[in-house]
């Protein structure tokens, strides 16, 4: 069996409504991609490194039979019968799993080192994962399908989405992608073939793009279906008449502008909710720390209430809890670095436990998250500069929060912007055409 997509050690707990979530790293400045890779089930990465897992969530409508071949994948098969073992335990408690062990010895090694790690990793690029650099391109690519603002940006990252998940699939051995391909090739097919009068715009506005589109539904087409073929045939012909009739009238034109932000509001929303820190001397409450296992015994809280667990010294995140019901109060317990001591923590309660809160209003956090996504394409635009500027002005925006820790990681990208920029990738085309059409407008 190939190896797993992620080895690494992760979290994970069931949400009183019964979701499985597992939980890989916190997402960095510039926010998070997922994608619903089976119904039901999704997978999120770290914006700025697409190769780190931030959460596999899977719901309760989802077949177990397909989340278990997504979780094999994933995190490995050993990993994915407790996982969904544990999503059928009622008291929903949190529970660490060690990283999957490697046929290769010193990946082994390597993923057990990183997870003794005292300080928790925090969007740092892992080196040598292959299937990680992969999976997390086809994510972004996905996450801008689903997100594009304009209709013909949209249709085509979906069969940019489509053909590389076709092709990561093959190229890695992750025949789990083959399904998700097939949907987004569809989709976006159908998509451009709506759109045939825009397609003769793009080509106006920029000829590489539409040459670029061209080539990539000339390669999809190799393993679509055949109603898919038929729809990329008509688009591919679309686009050999704008490009016969632009030579014969010699019209070439450039673009470039800024790509349309992406929000994510559920996320954001969570970021202004205030939370409430837990004092060792709070009434009711009572804190005790075991050689690295945190248990709270609380008094009784609203419904729905979560323990986050934080470092103090820096506020980096440790842990994520709920709090459960048992008889006249509530309890809860998280792991954490067993060398830490109960004055080395801030633990704080909270309504929407997936991120960390550090204040602010729901405008300041999303122009944070979209300028760091803007630096992101930048990388990938190989624009140097562009990419550094952002990164300085994402950690004033993170800094202004009180979020120190992404603040600190989006400088670290700024000075680091060499290195990010060799290891980006290329623009995706959807981003090609945003940027054109943003242009022409």
């Amino acid at each position: 069996m190939a190896e797993p997509v992620w080895s690494e050690g992760l979290v994970t707990r069931t949400d009183l409504d019964g979701t499985l979530l597992v939980i890989g790293h916190a997402w960095g400045p510039a926010g998070y991609a997922e994608i619903e890779l089976a119904p039901s089930v999704f997978v999120a990465v770290d914006t700025a490194e697409s190769n780190q897992l931030s959460s596999i969530r899977v719901e309760p409508a989802a077949d177990r039979d397909r989340a278990g071949e997504v979780l094999d994948a994933l995190v490995g098969a050993e990993r994915s019968e407790l996982l969904l073992r544990f999503a059928e335990l009622p008291e929903g408690r949190t529970r660490r799993l060690m990283p999957q062990r490697s046929t290769d010895t010193d990946d082994w090694d390597s993923a057990r080192r990183r997870d003794e790690r005292s300080e928790p990793r925090f969007a740092s690029r892992l080196p040598g994962n292959d299937a990680g650099e992969a999976f997390g391109r086809v994510v972004s690519v996905g996450a801008l399908a689903e997100t594009a603002d304009e209709a013909l940006a949209g249709a085509i990252a979906f069969v940019e989405f489509g053909e590389l998940a076709g092709e990561t699939a093959v190229r890695q051995d992750l025949p789990v992608l083959d399904a998700v391909a097939e949907r987004a090739l569809v989709h976006g097919a159908r998509g451009l073939d709506d759109l045939a009068a825009d397609l003769g715009e793009l080509a106006l506005v920029d000829a590489d793009v539409a040459d670029r589109l061209r080539a990539l539904v000339m390669v999809a087409q190799k393993t679509a279906s055949r109603d898919v073929r038929a729809a990329l045939r008509r688009v591919e012909n679309v686009l050999r008449a704008e490009d016969d009739r632009r030579r014969s009238d010699a019209q070439l034109s450039a673009a470039a502008a800024a790509a349309q932000a992406v929000s994510e509001p559920a996320e954001i929303q969570a970021l202004v909710e205030p939370s409430r820190r837990v004092e060792p001397r709070s009434p009711g409450w009572h804190l005790e720390l075991d050689d690295g296992l945190l248990t709270v015994r609380a008094p009784e809280q609203e419904l729905g209430t979560w323990l986050r667990v934080l470092r103090a010294e820096n506020l980096a995140p440790l842990a994520v809890v709920p709090l459960l019901a048992e008889a006249d109060h509530d309890r809860a317990e998280a792991l954490v670095p067993a060398e830490l001591e109960l004055a080395d923590l801030v633990v704080e309660t909270t309504r929407y436990p997936r991120v960390v809160a550090p204040g602010g209003g729901v405008e300041a956090v999303s122009q944070a998250i979209t300028v760091g996504r803007d630096a992101c394409e930048a990388e990938r635009f190989g624009r140097h500069e562009q990419a550094r500027d952002r990164w300085w002005r994402c950690a004033e925006l993170w800094q202004a929060l009180g979020d120190t820790t992404r603040a600190a990681v989006a400088r670290r990208y700024a000075d680091e912007i060499d290195r990010r920029v060799a290891g980006a990738g290329s623009a995706f085309l959807a981003e090609r055409v945003t940027e054109a059409l943003s242009h022409a407008g």
